[in-house]
């Protein structure tokens, strides 16, 4: 018996079984992939604290940014740049990798193509049963649980916390295109894309860049629009590789524990709820159910009440930010074409876009948020608050 299973090979998994062990403790990972190393969707930028603060190595950076360039519907555009560094870009795999190598490094142990079925709940343990491609069952025992499965799994409701209530649909797909400035990524703004959605050109080494879009729903369908569109199509040379989609929750569950269970990631929706990024949010919460579990351990007490602490600790980190987010992106789904139109021009002509270099923070947002809604163009969105 092991003394924790963490459900999902992921990042956020592999960061929550690497700091597990990292207390001392004997720790199992399930995965349904064959193997360590998978294709993934993800746009990869994360803000530079994300590394200092849980002393990532600096491998899987591939760039740095320093600049946005954001489009209104019509074609209004403002730029914003930093002589700092804004953000980094990655590569998701070998940054998966990086955290495989530094779990595997602490004595956890990895079970691939362990498709989880159920996580069942016992007086004195959990059983993880899961079964392989080939069909072959397989149970783990363990004193606690972490889930980490992402937002697409079941198991949150077979275990009664059931699953984030609100979605979005992300797809992207790596291109060679024209006109790219390194460091420098493109936000396109429409309902063209779907309410309060954007899609995003983001270079990358090597002369390509990721193109994708978040929206209410299929994505691939509104992706595939926009690289037809005017700004994409005359600059697109070559697709590479397959298009990718996934659901994105923008807000958490209802509860994020119970008896011996503990929800990390996305699984937990613990995403930003404006941009959709789950990396540093969900590493928030790998650690803070790490430091959980560990204190469970000394008490001997892995009931609900004692593991409550789990979402008391990442809701002071993050809870805020998660529902101002949630907040704003109610409002910008109101917005028209022609109040975006207006806010980019606000920002190219009337000096909005220092409220955002003022205010800027890339991995918590509800300054911006709350600079923006008190400016004097915050009555685009005052309009939009619901009636009471």
């Amino acid at each position: 018996m092991y003394q924790v299973v963490v459900v999902g090979g992921g990042p956020v998994g592999r960061l929550a079984a690497h700091l597990v062990a990292g207390e001392g403790l004997q720790c199992a990972v399930v995965d349904d992939h064959p193997c360590p190393d998978h294709a993934v969707t993800c746009t990869g930028i994360v803000g530079t604290n994300t590394f200092r603060q849980f002393a990532l190595p600096p491998t899987s950076i591939l760039g740095e940014l320093h600049a946005a360039r954001i489009f209104s519907p019509s074609g209004f555009t403002f730029s914003v740049s930093s002589s700092r560094t804004m953000a980094y870009l990655l590569s998701r795999e070998i940054l998966a990798r990086d955290l495989y190598r530094s779990a595997l490094e602490q004595g956890v142990h990895f079970y691939f193509d362990f498709h989880c079925l159920a996580v069942k709940v016992k007086n004195d343990r959990v059983i993880v049963v899961g079964r392989s491609e080939a069909g072959q069952r397989e149970a783990l025992e363990a004193q606690v649980a972490i889930i980490a499965t992402g937002v697409h799994s079941h198991l949150t409701q077979m275990l009664g916390l059931g699953r984030p209530s609100s979605m979005l649909d992300a797809a992207q797909v790596e291109a060679e295109m024209e006109g790219l400035e390194a460091g420098t990524v493109e936000i396109y703004l429409g309902r063209g894309w779907g309410a309060a959605s954007f899609a995003w050109v983001v270079p990358v080494p090597g002369g390509r860049s990721r193109i994708g879009i978040t929206t209410p729903a299929v994505a691939a369908r509104h992706l595939k629009g926009f690289l037809a569109s005017s700004p994409i199509a005359g600059r697109l040379q070559r697709i590479c590789g397959e298009m990718r989609s996934r659901p994105i929750p923008w807000e958490p569950l209802s509860q994020t524990y119970g008896n011996r269970i503990l929800v990390a990631g996305d699984a937990a929706g613990q995403v930003k709820p404006i941009t959709g990024g789950g990396l540093y949010f969900g590493f928030i919460g790998a650690a803070a159910a790490a430091q959980t579990v560990a204190e469970a351990f000394r008490k001997g007490d892995f009931g609900a009440p004692s593991l409550s602490r789990y979402e008391q600790r990442w809701k002071s980190r993050i809870g805020l930010e998660i529902s101002t987010g949630a907040f704003f992106r109610r409002l910008a789904s109101r917005l028209t074409d022609e109040d975006l139109d207006a806010l980019v021009k606000a920002c190219r002509d009337d000096g909005l876009a220092r409220i955002f270099l003022r205010a800027q923070d890339f991995d918590l947002h509800s300054k911006v948020v709350f600079a923006l809604l008190h400016s004097p163009w915050g009555h685009l969105f005052r309009k939009s608050f619901p009636d009471k």
